[in-house]
Formats: structure tokens, C-alpha cells, sequence
């Protein structure tokens, strides 16, 4: 857990308040966030991919689980969203090639992972890191889009603005102060109003990859490689409450569970696929989440990537604001391949910046 405090805290310094028209002003909580990196590891045991909405900062925690995985965490941060490399929501929603290009890199996020398994009567450690990014295929579908148009014609704003031109106009030593203050809260209250009425099923894409290594806790014997993964994840929306979801994942180099510990240790490539259907409720925006999920995860394969659920439901509830709780329940093979089980999981997905700061 030392590791984790320790990118807690690099995490923190990223994520200070942004100036204005940055990113952050415009992050959005209608889903849990996501932690790609957690894919690799077998954290949320779950091949599919949450489709990216645009938290800068997220923290995932697994202090629940059945079967043979044990507890562990992962973090995801969003660097164009953040203090460091702020990018303005102007340059963001830009038209044409620029803009397109822009948004890709405005959802960058940078994970990492870890998570820990029983595997032969030993216990093991995986880690793993991520780069993805995701895009919607509509601009106006992007809750930074609505956003901005709420910050344009944000009539309360500009109002308290003339007041204060008017007041100081009359009086240039005028304290002013108070109607500064007003004036961002305006601010602050037209863009949180729109960008939540942004739909949480709209259209969209997800691009991941990475590569994780497991390792004896022991430390007998070196450590192995979880493989180069390679993730697109789409979200399609059914209705005005429900989405579709699909993703492949392609892992080269993975290895052969059943060979670790021995003198031979073979290693794989596989390709995976899963389908999951959401429906949300209509209280906030998609508030409380029901799905169920299904993939062609192989008991014959013996690798992380394949004791995925091979079929599971689930609940996603947003206890508060930046705090969502995801239960699963399903069925997967076990990582030492015996055979099939029935894993239960809950994960906590934790946006400090939009639970503590908003």
C-alpha cells in the first residue's frame, strides 16, 4: 500500500484547481471512472471496459472479493486535466482534423494497477500500467461541450459582471469582493447544470493499451509478463436508458499460468470479446446502473486475461458525488484452471477532485 500513498500524492499535485476555461471545470461524474490498467491485473475481473467519462483524477480500491483474487487498487490520472498540462475547453472543442486531435489528447489518462492472486498454493503479485483515451463520436454528445455553451450564454454571469463594471465605473476603489465571489459561483453553476445533462450512454469510443508483470510474493524466481494488451471498447446507446457495449482486447506474450514456478515457462497470445448491456435510471443521470455481461473467455487458456468473467451481472450505484460502488457477480475459470467459479466482487471508484472539490 506504500506505493499507493506515494502516487496518491503525485497524483494530488497534478490535480490542483485549473485556471479558468481549463479542462477541469468541465469534468463530469455520470459513471464510475475508469482504470484501464486495472483490466490487466484481473482487478475488475471484468474484460470490459468502462467507456472513459472525463474525471481527471480516480482511485479504484477492491476491499471485496470472493474466489482466488485478493484485494487491490489502481489509480488513473488525467494530465490535460489537470494543473500541469491544462488544456483550454476553447482549444478542446476546435473544429476540424485540430480539434478532433485535441479531444484525443485532452482525455489521455495515464493508470497503473495492482492486484494480488493465489496461484499453486502461492501468493502472487501483478502490476500493470495503461495509456488510453476515448472519443465521442458527436462533439455534442462530450460534457465539455455543454459545458462551454453554458459558460457562454451563462446570463446570471454576465449580469454580476455588469454590476461590477458599473460599480466600478462609479467608484474604482469599490469593494468589489463580494460580487467576485458571486460571479463565480455563477460561473460554476451553469457549467455544472449543463455538462450533467450530457448523456451518459452517448455514443462513444474507447483506446487502451498496456502490459503488466506478476511476480512470486516470496520473491523466489523472477517475474513474468502479463503480456502487451491492446483494448477499443465502444458504448452505443439503446433507448434513452440503456447502452450497448462491446470490446475486443488483443494480448501478445502472455504467460501460460500453469507454467509458472516450473523451468519451462511458455507464454501466450489470445484474443477476447465481450458484450454488455446497461440500463440506467432517471434519477441524475444514469445514478444507479444495472447490467449483465458475457465473453468468449476460454477454460482451456490459462492466463489472466481469460479468467474473466465469462458471464456476470452487475450493479453501479453513485453513492456521492465522486464515489461510485460496482458489484459483480459471475462466473469465471479459475486462475490455477481447475475449473470454474463463482466470483463476487465489489470496487470502489473514488474522483477525489470531484467528491472533495466540487
Amino acid at each position: 500500500m506504500r506505493s499507493l500513498f506515494l502516487i496518491l500524492a503525485c497524483a494530488a499535485a497534478l490535480t490542483a484547481h485549473a485556471q479558468k476555461d481549463k479542462l477541469y471545470e468541465y469534468t463530469s461524474d455520470f459513471s464510475a471512472g475508469t482504470v484501464s490498467a486495472g483490466g490487466i491485473v484481473g482487478l475488475s475481473q471484468s474484460l470490459m471496459e468502462e467507456v472513459q467519462s472525463s474525471q481527471d483524477l480516480v482511485v479504484a480500491l477492491k476491499p471485496l472479493v470472493t474466489g482466488q483474487s485478493k484485494t487491490g487498487y489502481g489509480i488513473a490520472v488525467s494530465p490535460f486535466r489537470s494543473a500541469l498540462f491544462p488544456m483550454s475547453g476553447q482549444d478542446y472543442l476546435k473544429e476540424g482534423f485540430e480539434g478532433k486531435k485535441n479531444r484525443l489528447i485532452g482525455q489521455l489518462t495515464l493508470s497503473y494497477a495492482e492486484n494480488r492472486a493465489q496461484i499453486a498454493g502461492a501468493d502472487w503479485r501483478k502490476w500493470g500500467f495503461s495509456a488510453d483515451t476515448s472519443y465521442y463520436f458527436n462533439v455534442k454528445d462530450d460534457p465539455v461541450y455543454y459545458g462551454a455553451e453554458a459558460f457562454k450564454h451563462c446570463e446570471e454571469r454576465k449580469k454580476l459582471e455588469d454590476k461590477r463594471a458599473e460599480t466600478l465605473f462609479e467608484d474604482e476603489k469599490a469593494d468589489v469582493s463580494d460580487l467576485e465571489k458571486k460571479i463565480i459561483q455563477a460561473h460554476k453553476t451553469c457549467i455544472d447544470k449543463a455538462k450533467n445533462s450530457a448523456r451518459w450512454n452517448a455514443d462513444r469510443l474507447q483506446l487502451s493499451f498496456g502490459g503488466g508483470r506478476i511476480r512470486r510474493d516470496d520473491g523466489m524466481g523472477g517475474d513474468e509478463s502479463l503480456g502487451r494488451s491492446f483494448t477499443a471498447a465502444g458504448m452505443f446507446s439503446v433507448g434513452k436508458q440503456g447502452a450497448a457495449q462491446v470490446v475486443l482486447r488483443w494480448t501478445n506474450d502472455e504467460v501460460d499460468l500453469a507454467t509458472l514456478g516450473t523451468a519451462a515457462v511458455g507464454h501466450k497470445n489470445s484474443h477476447l470479446a465481450a458484450l454488455r448491456y446497461t440500463y440506467g435510471s432517471e434519477d441524475g443521470n444514469g445514478d444507479t446502473k444495472v447490467l449483465a455481461e458475457v465473453s468468449n473467455a476460454k477454460d482451456d487458456e490459462v492466463t489472466v486475461s481469460n479468467a474473466v468473467y465469462k458471464y456476470a451481472l452487475g450493479l453501479d450505484k453513485k453513492l456521492m458525488n465522486g464515489l461510485w460502488l460496482q458489484f459483480r457477480v459471475g462466473k469465471n475459470r479459475t486462475l490455477d484452471s481447475t475449473g470454474t467459479q463463482t466470483t463476487a466482487l465489489a470496487q470502489i471508484n473514488f474522483s477525489p477532485t470531484a467528491g472533495l472539490f466540487k
